[in-house]
């Protein structure tokens, strides 16, 4: 009841099935709101641990968050929405939690590298990116279900395709660049 009172006093009244709201349900209440709980979730684990000593750590630390938020999304789902919804979350969400957590991580990494080389600029400029990349290509996500039509839905999986390809890609070029980060320290 609170959220939703904070809810109605924050963000503006758009009937329901509009365009406004869809954009408002999916970029920051679904999308925001979940990549802010996987980032906080794991700048508090991870930030000051020592084995965070090279940037591809980064990656690992927010795909190993985000697929056990789409572990625990997923159960709830399935609890209140029956089984059928696992297989169709199974090939969809899942994989995109994991996207979206090689993006954060990227980020992420490269935030810790500058933040030991005492770059603070740069630190916060990527500690932003942690955020707000995966919340953008969640949002983009989110929002592309929320359209009834058939280009929306060949959309949707055409997205799904490119962005697991984008993500190998930058994968096997993260992993090649690879570099100690605690150098100088």
């Amino acid at each position: 009841a609170a959220l939703e009172q904070a809810e109605s006093t924050i963000l503006p009244k758009y009937p329901e099935g509009s365009v406004q709201n869809a954009l408002v349900q999916s970029f920051l209440m679904a999308a925001l709101v979940e990549e802010t709980v996987k980032y906080l979730a794991m700048r508090l684990g991870s930030w000051k641990y020592q084995g965070f000593n090279y940037r591809f750590d980064g990656i690992v630390y927010a795909v190993v968050i985000s697929l056990g938020f789409a572990a625990a999304e997923n159960v709830l789902y399935v609890t209140s929405n029956g089984f059928s919804n696992a297989v169709v979350r199974a090939v969809t969400a899942i994989p995109g939690h994991c996207i979206f957590g090689i993006y954060m991580g990227t980020y992420y990494g490269w935030a810790k590298m500058y933040d030991k080389r005492g770059l603070t600029g740069r630190r916060n400029f990527e500690l932003f990116k942690t955020l707000a990349v995966p919340t953008l290509l969640h949002g983009i996500y989110d929002y592309s279900l929320t359209i009834n039509s058939d280009f929306a839905f060949y959309a949707f999986f055409a997205y799904v395709i490119i962005l697991d390809i984008m993500a190998l890609n930058h994968i096997r070029r993260s992993a090649a660049q690879d570099e100690d980060i605690t150098y100088g320290s």
